[in-house]
């Protein structure tokens, strides 16, 4: 599994009644920085690589598609990046959505999060609130900012859940201490002016027990 990434500021989240969830086009980074590279190589190795012609998109997707048919979950997500992107392949948003749900349900948090995404925008998949903060909290719960402000701001607005400005401010909070930038904490300041002070108390005091289970959870 991958890390957590630390890229919620400006790619997940704008200031906004609605905030907009992860920008699926923005994943395609996972593929080519974490597969490309392998680690450091010594001259020799170097130089071998260097003599190898670079694969084309079209193989690219090839490998990682059998990769992907014998349920290697990384591979899986990164296909569907690749059919989000048109890259390697023709661009099929139903496609990228299938092989995102199949990462997901590996427990894969980048593809838990695209596929929030997909559901929240319909894209690929019949639109769906209710499912788009299904899998944003499966990915929020493994402790991903993107998917943790995600989740504050379907809470913040009552889409797909009950609108609960606690529960938004909880999210938010765990979001800001991953996040680089201060687009939760600018987030978090909003919430908190129309919430009274015990409200405030009650989401601080969830987020640090959320925090505290989950570090048990990592042990």
């Amino acid at each position: 599994m991958r890390d957590a990434p630390a890229t919620v500021g400006s790619a997940s989240c704008q200031a906004g009644p609605r905030l907009p969830v992860l920008l699926a086009t923005v994943c395609i980074l996972a593929l080519f920085v974490g597969a490309a590279y392998g680690g450091p190589r010594t001259q020799s190795q170097q130089s071998v690589q260097e003599q190898k012609p670079t694969p084309t998109p079209e193989q690219q997707f090839k490998t990682l598609q059998q990769k992907a048919e014998q349920g290697d979950a990384e591979a899986q997500f990164n296909l569907g990046v690749m059919y989000t992107n048109g890259y390697g392949v023709w661009q099929d948003y139903a496609q990228a959505a299938a092989w995102f749900l199949k990462a997901a349900e590996h427990g894969d948090a980048m593809a838990q999060i695209a596929l929030g995404y997909a559901y929240a925008k319909g894209q690929g998949v019949s639109q769906d609130d209710v499912q788009a903060v299904a899998w944003y909290r499966k990915a929020a719960e493994q402790g991903y900012a993107d998917a943790q402000s995600n989740l504050g701001v379907m809470y913040a607005d009552g889409v797909g859940v009950p609108q609960d400005y606690i529960e938004a401010l909880k999210w938010t909070n765990l979001a800001a201490v991953r996040a680089s930038g201060d687009t939760q904490k600018v987030f978090a300041d909003r919430l908190a002016k129309k919430m009274t002070p015990a409200q405030i108390a009650e989401a601080q005091k969830r987020a640090q027990e959320w925090t505290l289970a989950f570090e048990k959870r990592k042990k």
